[in-house]
């Protein structure tokens, strides 16, 4: 025996004297100093002196509960007293000082006694198996499986299989299955991990087949939720597969497979980290919520994906484009940005403008999602050509608040226009925002228009054929038409509840007003469903040359097609396209200038914005003015056409006129409309 376990023995002895006179005799073994039971009330008693690592314990008369009353380590000296009742057990025990493995069910039988008997930073490695039990991890410890297919926690229908409460725990190599599918659990928030502590990491497990939630990070009693890891994880066949709750913020979801649940990812806390995650097959496959606009700024790249489809979440943007092929749009904090031509489907937003101004939505299909799109302190944007299609809710336009809960302002002066909105459960709604146009849309749903505390929305030529109620409105007035002769909406119930309205002036418009509520009504409800009109945006032609001799033997006229803004170029329909609505463009592939973008997007007035080129033949075109020009010096050409799947444009130029019969050339300046 060396010196320093002499020592080690001589101030035990010396430790259990000093508590034998204090508190009685002791039991002595090898390893630890059992408990005597005391029935004096030694509150306010000196323990003693305890120069090296030893912990001093007590146990409750009956009850069995350990707890720590202190420490003391070999590089100090400080003096403990215990407080308590009457009667107590005390034991003296040497302190671990280094991290140890525990195996189950080598050590203890199952998982929770081995986290019962586990000091701050031990490994708990769990061999295959299959445990039923429902853990409760509240010591930073790592919870390794030996297999995530073979080492299975299966938590039989209990609130939460695994649930987390210390920080700085690790669990890793698990199936965690069966959480909450017990009906007594269902009224309160269930299912397989649920983690309420900080910088947990969960990572390589298999979380299945749980009532509620797959992994949820949330706030309680035990911390918040932040600064947490979830990775590479299957999660499979949950109600929510991944949820981050309000103030949960700042965690990193990085890798995991989310499929087959009803909601994939959702999240309704701020700033987090989202990378490579796949949400394949789920209802809802991903969506953003809460109250504040801080609930919407995340950093998510395109390398998450929805059915293979990238999210492009913007916050910050201005002036982009949304390419084809998205699987989810988020703007926001962002001004300018074009949807056109994209399927947004099985997501809990089909579309999300935060905080967004002045952007285009148009010609998407929004389909079988929780809202079709939602608009959130987001103003002037216009929503138009759309089918809001087999949703929850088609579009809903709200508020947002700041961290000092001050709202931000409505969704204000939108106009939402020829839209198809049917086959939902919920119409449009409106949430303390104003001034906005609904115009020209199609609105068949189970429950129609809802606005609440919102003003001076306009609303006319719509068709109005919602089931349960066409309008219900709270602390809210609106005008419902567009005045005579414009009239206003087309009313499903309308000859129901006015059986002897007469038209007025034969307009087309009824002579009894359709009322909503004391309010709002319709002045001039129309007799038929308005037919809208596609709009026909005006393009800056440029045709060249501008002085044209008719005798020339050249091959081509080229014109160039400048869009508005808003508009791009690159989805002009070359094949729509036409001059004076009788000569085609040259459309042969074997042309540059026909297949490869970069010849026919150029920028040919050095304007900074693209515009599109077409070439028509010459000899084509030279034998159109011919025919159709007599002797003038000038003509107007027409270029008219239409984007892919939108609107049509039209755009005129004036060119002078060579006639070589009639003398010399007059000059004409070029004008364009």
């Amino acid at each position: 025996m060396n010196s320093t376990k002499i020592v080690q023995t001589i101030v035990l002895l010396l430790v259990l004297d000093v508590l034998a006179l204090m508190f009685g005799n002791f039991i002595s073994t090898t390893n630890e100093i059992q408990t005597s039971i005391f029935t004096d009330d030694f509150e306010g008693h000196d323990v003693g002196v305890f120069p090296y690592a030893w912990e001093l314990l007590h146990d409750g008369v009956g009850v069995g509960e350990r707890k720590i009353v202190g420490s003391v380590s070999a590089s100090s000296t400080e003096s403990w007293r215990l407080y308590g009742e009457s009667s107590w057990a005390v034991s003296v025990q040497q302190a671990r000082t280094s991290p140890m493995t525990i195996i189950v069910p080598d050590d203890y039988p199952t998982i929770q006694q081995a986290i019962n008997n586990a000091n701050e930073g031990d490994t708990i490695f769990v061999r295959t198996g299959l445990y039923n039990e429902n853990i409760v991890l509240d010591k930073a410890l790592s919870l390794l499986g030996e297999g995530r297919t073979t080492t299975i926690i299966d938590g039989s229908g209990g609130q939460w299989t695994v649930s987390v409460r210390a920080s700085n725990a690790a669990i890793s190599g698990f199936t965690i299955r069966d959480g909450g599918k017990d009906m007594a659990y269902k009224i309160i928030p269930n299912g397989g991990v649920t983690i309420s502590s900080n910088c947990t990491s969960l990572f390589n497990n298999i979380i299945t087949d749980n009532d509620y939630c797959g992994v949820r990070l949330s706030v309680s009693i035990y911390a918040n939720s932040y600064g947490n890891i979830v990775k590479d994880n299957d999660i499979v066949n949950n109600v929510y597969g991944i949820s981050l709750d309000s103030y949960s913020d700042n965690n990193k979801i990085v890798g995991n497979n989310i499929s087959s649940n009803t909601f994939g990812i959702s999240i309704g806390s701020s700033y987090n980290f989202l990378r490579s995650n796949a949400m394949n097959g789920n209802r809802y496959s991903f969506g953003v919520y809460g109250p504040f606009l801080s609930n919407f700024i995340q950093d998510v790249d395109t390398t998450n994906t929805v059915d293979g489809k990238p999210i492009y979440y913007l916050v910050g943007e201005r002036d982009k484009r949304i390419p084809p092929g998205a699987g989810a749009v988020v703007l926001v904090n962002s001004q300018g940005i074009i949807l056109r031509n994209l399927v947004l489907r099985n997501l809990a937003h089909g579309v999300i403008l935060a905080n967004t101004t002045g952007s285009i939505l148009e010609n998407l299909t929004i389909l079988n999602n929780y809202d079709g799109m939602m608009l959130r302190s987001s103003s002037n944007n216009r929503i138009s050509n759309n089918e809001v299609v087999s949703n929850m809710n088609g579009i809903y336009f709200g508020d947002l608040r700041d961290s000092n809960f001050e709202s931000l302002g409505g969704s204000n002066s939108n106009l939402v226009s020829n839209n198809n909105i049917s086959n939902n459960t919920e119409s449009v709604s409106f949430q303390n925002s104003d001034n906005n146009i609904v115009t020209g849309n199609r609105l068949s749903n189970l429950i129609g228009i809802y606005l609440e505390r919102s003003n001076n929305n306009v609303f006319y030529h719509n068709f109005m054929n919602n089931t349960f109620y066409k309008v219900n409105s709270y602390e809210s007035n609106s005008t419902w038409d567009n005045d005579y002769p414009s009239g206003g909406n087309y009313w499903s119930d309308y000859e129901e509840r006015y059986p002897d309205a007469q038209e007025l002036d034969d307009s087309g418009i009824w002579n009894t007003p359709y009322v909503i509520d004391e309010s709002n009504q319709d002045n001039y409800p129309l007799m038929e469903p308005w037919a809208p009109t596609q709009p026909i945006v005006t393009a800056t032609v440029d045709v060249d040359p501008d002085t044209l001799n008719l005798r020339s033997k050249g091959r081509w006229i080229t014109a160039y097609i400048q869009l508005p803004e808003g508009y791009n170029p690159a989805d002009i329909d070359a094949t729509m396209i036409l001059l004076d609505d009788a000569i085609s463009p040259v459309l042969d592939s074997k042309y540059g200038f026909v297949t490869n973008p970069s010849e026919y997007l150029v920028d040919h007035n050095e304007d900074g914005i693209l515009e599109r080129m077409v070439k028509f033949d010459r000899a084509t075109v030279q034998s159109w003015i011919y025919q159709s020009a007599g002797t003038r010096s000038d003509i107007s050409l027409t270029i008219t056409g239409s984007l892919l799947d939108g609107p049509s444009f039209k755009g005129i130029d004036t060119i002078s006129i060579f006639w070589t019969n009639h003398g010399p050339l007059q000059k004409m300046t070029q004008t364009r409309t």
